[in-house]
């Protein structure tokens, strides 16, 4: 009787769920066996606290799915659910959970106060296929919400703000037509935050912007008029504004609206072509600015930058790249700029390296510098990073007529440095590379494509920074072997050396030695082609977690087999046309830790893949496979299952 009541309850815990399809059940963990009476759940012992430790690393979606495991995993998933406080929603979770079981997992978070979306880069594509009123009638607590994969109208916008009243921040989808803003505003008098990037709205709902509103972003408008900006005066309060690629933008409209804001913190005003600059001296009315973004600004003059510089002496954040129209001497306003933290002028036309090394001269806290672009800057201003004592990334990638001893000046000034990139710096001699060593902290060092590298001096790099966790040498040209260090390495991790032809099998045997820690390896084009792949497999592979043979013909389908039994976590074989889709298949069978397959085809070749692994895997794998996003639209649709499909990212 009492066992009866039991599982009546556990039954009734679990009302209105919608039942599993057959492919779903097939897929269900299956952890666990009774004998005599006895569970063997390895998990029934385990504290509710580490339970939810463990669940703390997934998200909701993916708890709904812990709940089918057990009892005790029903419980602690539901106890999870109950504290969620966000929720983000991928183009995968939406494409993969219908409707009715996204509601029904709402109805499961109480607490939930943010819902967002993780917006992929080819978003163009997508189209809205949620309703909101589902989260009318189950979030009424909510404080953020993101519309991008919900369908709106104006009674389903005032629904949601009936049913909402907390919301203070609203992301609004592609394409919201200007009756759908006019209900948002009109009902939300206490919003704090809107983003409408690529509405369809032609300004008059602006009038009813309110007047509590600190953040902004009317990015990409396109039908937006520029006479709209002037009601940006009805938000004393806006600190975060953002009007990137308005093309219709003038200047004496958007300085009319920078008049009424003097709390404005951050503004992003890049890529607006034919708009003149003479709104940045409207920015002494906003003292406490800290960012300020004017990227692909072409028509941005000198003399408007610097009284912006000279009226902003809390600014932290300042961008300039592609600004082609500055004189660089404006960048001596920066010295009065005391705290800032990050500057980027990459690419600006005309800079002049005295220019800049007086801005610098007046910046003690700068962290992070950006100079890339350039064929011939004077590097003599690289001597004055001394001044920048906390300096801590610094790129000069594809910087032409560097000089050697400038740069190593400019090193030894710099104790903290912990990221730095000349790649593509064809004139500098290696020898800098051994001031690195007084660089203790330094993690991540970019020296692909200088021709004049030296083995003896990156030997010495590795061998003098004992915390160098990435290094990435493309092209490397002198024997991988005599660029290791002498002794053990243990804290690389990551080693990238595509399309270099000084690789061999010997070299690879070394990194086992060498370089215990290593985990992920990129080895692409000659690197793969040259290297001996027959003899050096056993020793390296056996620590590599991550491995990357990108590109035609930086694999074979022999390779491949004698990759089989590694316990790699991630394989990116993305155009490798020499390898047949049963030969990757059989790869991904023989390596169970293997969860992560790039393969950035075409469209065939995608969908042969997709195939082959859908027919192959076993229920109990989870495996996720990395295509073109473009493609993602038009693939088809796969079934629950252990195979699962999202769009290329970044390789670690």
């Amino acid at each position: 009787m009492i066992r009866s009541a039991t599982d009546n309850a556990a039954r009734l815990a679990d009302e209105r769920e919608p039942p599993a399809s057959p492919e779903k059940r097939l897929a269900r963990p299956r952890i666990l066996e009774v004998k005599h009476g006895r569970s063997r759940d390895p998990f029934e012992r385990v504290p509710a606290e580490v339970l939810h430790y463990i669940l703390c690393y997934l998200t909701p979606i993916e708890v709904l799915e812990v709940r089918r495991v057990s009892r005790r995993w029903r419980a602690a998933a539901d106890a999870n659910l109950t504290r969620c406080r966000h929720l983000d929603l991928t183009w995968d979770d939406v494409r993969d959970v219908s409707e009715e079981r996204l509601e029904w997992l709402l109805r499961r978070l109480p607490s939930l106060r943010r819902l967002t979306s993780g917006r992929p880069v080819w978003a163009d594509s997508i189209k809205q296929t949620l309703s909101v009123d589902m989260i009318s009638r189950l979030l009424g607590h909510l404080q953020e919400v993101d519309l991008w994969y919900f369908s709106v109208d104006p009674q389903s916008l005032e629904r949601l703000c009936a049913s909402c009243p907390q919301l203070e921040h609203v992301h609004l989808p592609e394409a919201c037509t200007e009756p759908c803003l006019a209900a948002l505003l009109r009902h939300l008098r206490t919003l704090r935050r809107l983003d409408m990037t690529r509405a369809d709205v032609r300004g008059a709902c602006l009038s009813l912007l309110p007047e509590s509103l600190e953040a902004l972003s009317v990015s990409r408008c396109d039908n937006l008029p520029s006479a709209c900006m002037r009601q940006l005066t009805r938000c004393p309060r806006l600190r975060e504004l953002s009007v990137t690629r308005m093309e219709t933008l003038q200047s004496a409209d958007l300085a009319a609206g920078l008049a009424g804001c003097p709390r404005l913190e951050s503004f992003t005003v890049a890529g607006c072509w034919g708009t003149q600059s003479t709104f940045l001296r409207q920015l002494s009315h906003c003292p406490r600015l800290r960012e300020l973004d004017l990227s692909y600004m072409p028509d941005v003059q000198a003399a408007d930058l610097a009284a912006c510089l000279a009226a902003c002496p809390d600014l932290e954040k300042l961008t300039v790249t592609d600004c082609m129209s500055i004189q660089s001497a404006c960048l001596r306003q920066l010295n009065r700029c005391p705290r800032l933290r990050e500057l980027d002028v990459s690419r600006v036309r005309g800079l002049q390296g005295a220019d800049l090394a007086a801005g610098l001269a007046g910046c003690p806290q700068l962290e992070r510098l950006t100079v890339t672009g350039f064929k011939d800057l004077q590097s003599v201003c690289l001597r004055q990073l001394g001044c920048c004592s906390l300096l801590r990334e610094l790129d000069l990638s594809n910087v032409l007529g560097l000089r050697t001893e400038d740069l190593a000046a400019g090193l030894a000034g710099c104790p903290r440095l912990e990221r730095l990139s000349v790649s593509g710096c064809d004139d500098l001699k290696s020898t800098f590379l051994r001031q690195l060593t007084r660089c203790r902290r330094l993690r991540e060092l970019d020296v692909s494509w200088v021709k004049t590298l030296r083995a003896s001096d990156l030997a010495a790099v590795l061998a003098g920074c004992p915390r160098l966790e990435r290094l990435t040498a493309e092209g490397l040209k002198p024997a991988l072997a005599l660029c290791l260090p002498p002794a053990i390495l243990p804290s690389l991790r990551c080693l990238n050396v595509c399309w270099s032809s000084a690789v061999s099998g010997t070299s690879l045997e070394l990194l086992s030695v060498l370089l215990p820690g290593l985990h992920t390896l990129k080895l692409r084009g000659f690197a793969v082609q040259r290297a001996d792949l027959s003899g050096c497999l056993l020793g390296v592979f056996a620590r590599i977690r991550a491995l990357s043979l990108t590109s035609p013909g930086s694999a074979t389908d022999a390779a491949l087999r004698r990759l089989q039994g590694f316990r790699l976590k991630r394989v990116d074989l993305s155009w490798c046309y020499n390898c047949s889709e049963e030969t990757v298949t059989q790869l991904v069978l023989a390596c169970p830790s293997l969860t992560v397959l790039g393969w950035c085809c075409d469209q065939s070749r995608t969908e042969a893949m997709l195939d082959s692994l859908s027919r192959h895997l076993p229920p109990d794998r989870d495996v996720t496979l990395e295509v073109d996003g473009g493609l993602l639209p038009v693939l088809p649709r796969l079934p629950p299952g252990p195979l699962r499909v999202r769009e290329m990212s970044e390789f670690p």
